[in-house]
């Protein structure tokens, strides 16, 4: 066995071995695939040539002429493939790349014709496996052109995965990458050189392996892990480290990469107790680390401000506001999170001038040799990416504004630059004032300003904002910088807290508290002016029956037709609110004496009574109304509203569908009341209540045929009184329950005893 036929066994056990290392490697890619079938041609090229050592003019013969046509002259096109799936941003599976081959199948064709048309099948110039006829210099010249152009391309891929990033300097980096290509290509030059030059005698088909390690460093370069790349973002240090806002950068593990000046300020830590430390020792909320701060990188997390409670170095918690979003490298892999916000304050509340005085303009982060930082690509990875809007103003015009900032207002950033004044996305109202805060931040009177207004967007709507500016230097003059979020939905939120606080839920009408809160600012302007008021007290007539009869649900509309029935009966200057159940009650503020309030509830009183149809039920609707006048019957909110009542509570003992204006007398009465009420709490279990039978007889046979049981009190003091006079009571207190109950077993224990003696005909009602 020859040199060369050993040689052919080992090329071919190292191509078989190259190609399948390379599928295991990146079972998945494609281009593993397509260099797994590379390596068998190239194989089967050594295998061949082993034959070939033993039989020179054998049946394999054209087999290596074959094969080797193919794999040399697929060389490049598989290294340009190969090298296709180092870029994350370029998928080398798809079809277009498989045109890379076409010219290789090109020179295939008219290579491997050219070779086998001539006497010994062998050609010695270079490239003359791919170059066509040998004689022809357009097929020549193509081919080498071709193969130094797919080479050069291939090390320039290699080139950008080594090296990470493309320099600033674009011809610089396409001279490098270049470069790069030629010590590989001068091996394939001297391989195909060696191996024409020495013929049969040096072995052919381990040229290809000069370009193999080129194959393994790719492979290599493709299945490393990737590192987080957070650069883009902590190459604008000296803007982050100026910022008046809060900034912690962390990447996807959670280890805090940067955190700016304001942090180190306000936990009172050095940069190196942070840098490195996991984000839960800063964040003292479990909750946030376990699942927040995920959902943040994974880009699930669309709630807006973050409430986080935070450990300082001396392990006093400090609250914070903040927005959280996923920091995304050159190619759009998410690499980390970066959190800005401020310390948790009130809303509506200026904060400070914060920082240290005597900062010039190198402190500024938007400052430096006239020139706006915005335009250099690491700062617009900051700012553009960032989810609150951030902006710069001189002289009433914006010089910058990132993409959030136009998003807010409905803009395009070229219209707010170029064409839209300050003031014009501010609401109408608000101009004056917002001009103000920024002629106090301009003119220094306060270097930094918290306060939100009421903006303006393109198309018209109103939306709510809060906005944060400072003083910066700016091409050798003084500009606003600042950043900009929209609340509009939170004041929403806010608004809605405040009506459910001071309006009844199922009315919408003021509440209890609001009604006292009114109620005592008109007396205080009725004491001032020396006018009159009223307030009335409503309660309507037998709701409880319309409830237990016909459902919750009918009452409850019921209470909600009477609430607009009382607002129409009314000026916008008065006040109706409910105060619970069937409740209402009326302000009156401004009257000249009694009749008008009189006139207002003769007015009510004809707007209830009428036939409702509610739900399909007709109802027979009617009211008692108790009025109170000021400063007649009381000086207070609460005496006017509690004599109004005692008025009321007269009205409806005397059968209600009517109004009374309170008089003293009425104090009186409600004392009886209230001793009465407090004697029947006691008089059931006193024995004092009995019960009359008052017998019905057939008129016919003069027979007693049945009874009927009335209740009788028998008061130790006012002696025997009707049920007329008590029942109203019992029902007010809830006592009607358990004296029902007595009344029955009573009257049950007389009908089993009468049927003993022998009546047992008599039924009792």
């Amino acid at each position: 066995m020859t040199i060369a036929s050993l040689l052919a066994l080992c090329a071919f056990v190292a191509y078989i071995s190259i190609g399948i290392y390379a599928v295991r490697a990146r079972y998945k890619s494609i281009s593993s695939v397509i260099f797994l079938l590379f390596s068998l041609v190239l194989g089967l090229w050594a295998l061949s040539y082993f034959e070939l050592s033993f039989s020179p003019n054998g049946p394999y013969r054209l087999l290596w002429f074959c094969l080797a046509a193919t794999g040399w002259t697929l060389l490049p096109a598989a290294l340009l493939n190969f090298s296709l799936s180092l870029k994350d941003d370029i998928h080398s599976g798809k079809p277009v790349f498989l045109l890379a081959y076409l010219p290789a199948c090109l020179f295939i064709y008219e290579g491997l014709a050219d070779k086998l048309a001539s006497p010994t099948g062998l050609v010695n110039e270079g490239f003359a496996w791919g170059a066509g006829p040998a004689n022809d210099p357009v097929w020549f010249w193509s081919f080498t052109v071709y193969f130094a152009l797919y080479i050069s391309a291939s090390a320039l891929f290699l080139f950008v995965s080594i090296n990470g990033r493309l320099p600033r300097n674009k011809v610089r980096y396409a001279r490098l990458a270049s470069f790069a290509a030629f010590p590989v290509f001068a091996i394939v030059i001297a391989a195909d050189v060696a191996r024409y030059q020495l013929n049969l005698q040096f072995f052919p088909p381990i040229s290809p392996l000069f370009v193999m390690p080129w194959f393994m460093l790719i492979q290599y370069a493709e299945s490393r892990p990737k590192p987080s790349d957070l650069s883009p973002l902590l190459a604008a240090q000296d803007i982050i480290h100026s910022m008046n806002d809060l900034l912690i950068i962390a990447d996807n593990d959670g280890k805090i990469r940067h955190v700016n000046s304001r942090v180190l300020d306000l936990f009172e830590y050095e940069e190196e107790d942070l840098a490195g430390s996991h984000i839960g020792d800063l964040v003292a909320d479990e909750e946030f680390v376990r699942k927040t701060f995920i959902k943040i990188r994974h880009k699930l997390f669309h709630r807006g401000e973050i409430s986080l409670t935070c450990r300082m170095k001396n392990s006093n918690l400090i609250p914070l506001t903040v927005t959280g979003f996923p920091v995304s490298d050159d190619n759009g892999q998410v690499v980390g999170v970066a959190l800005v916000g401020c310390k948790a304050v009130s809303l509506r509340q200026e904060m400070e001038p914060v920082g240290e005085p005597g900062k010039g303009a190198a402190d500024d982060p938007l400052s430096g040799e006239g020139e706006f930082r915005a335009t250099d690509e690491k700062f617009r990875s900051l700012v553009e990416q960032s989810l609150v809007g951030i902006f710069m103003v001189r002289d009433d015009k914006f010089m910058y504004v990132n993409p959030k900032m136009a998003e807010i207002f409905g803009y395009c950033q070229e219209e707010l630059t170029c064409n839209i004044p300050l003031l014009d996305i501010i609401d109408q109202r608000d101009r004056n004032r917002v001009a103000e805060k920024i002629e106090m931040i301009a003119s220094g009177e306060k270097k930094s300003l918290q306060f939100t207004f009421s903006g303006r967007q393109k198309d018209g709507s109103i939306i709510d904002v809060e906005t944060y500016g400072t003083i910066t230097d700016y091409d050798g003059g003084k500009a606003v910088i600042g950043s900009l979020h929209e609340i509009t939905e939170r004041k929403l939120m806010e608004e809605a807290i405040r009506h459910q606080a001071y309006h009844d839920s199922l009315t919408s009408l003021p509440n209890r508290i609001l009604f006292n809160d009114r109620l005592v600012t008109a007396i205080a302007k009725a004491h001032r002016d020396k006018l009159k008021l009223a307030v009335m007290f409503l309660d309507l007539d037998r709701f409880k029956n319309i409830n237990d009869t016909l459902g919750h649900t009918v009452g409850d509309m019921l209470l909600q037709s009477i609430a607009g029935l009382l607002r129409d009966c009314l000026r916008e200057s008065d006040t109706v609110a409910r105060l619970g159940g069937d409740e209402y009650t009326i302000l009156l503020s401004q009257i000249n004496d009694e009749t008008d309030a009189l006139s207002v509830a003769q007015k009510i009183l004809s707007a209830v009574n009428q036939k409702w149809v509610l739900d399909g039920h007709r109802l027979h609707l009617t009211t008692s109304i108790g009025i109170s006048i000021y400063p007649n019957d009381g000086n207070d909110a609460e005496t006017l509203i509690r004599k109004a009542d005692t008025a009321m509570y007269h009205v409806k003992a005397m059968g209600g569908n009517a109004f009374r204006v309170y008089d003293s007398s009425l104090d009186e009465g409600s004392t009886e009341q209230a001793r009465l009420e407090s004697d029947l709490r006691v008089a059931l279990e006193n024995g004092e209540l009995q019960i009359c039978y008052q017998p019905q007889v057939d008129i016919l046979s003069k027979r007693v045929t049945g009874v009927e049981a009335l209740l009788r009190w028998n008061h130790p003091e006012l002696g025997l009184l009707q049920p007329k006079q008590f029942i109203h009571l019992a029902e007010k207190t809830g006592l009607i329950v358990p004296i029902g109950e007595w009344v029955l077993r009573m009257a049950c224990l007389q009908a089993k005893a009468w049927d003993n003696n022998g009546f047992a005909s008599l039924h009792i009602a």
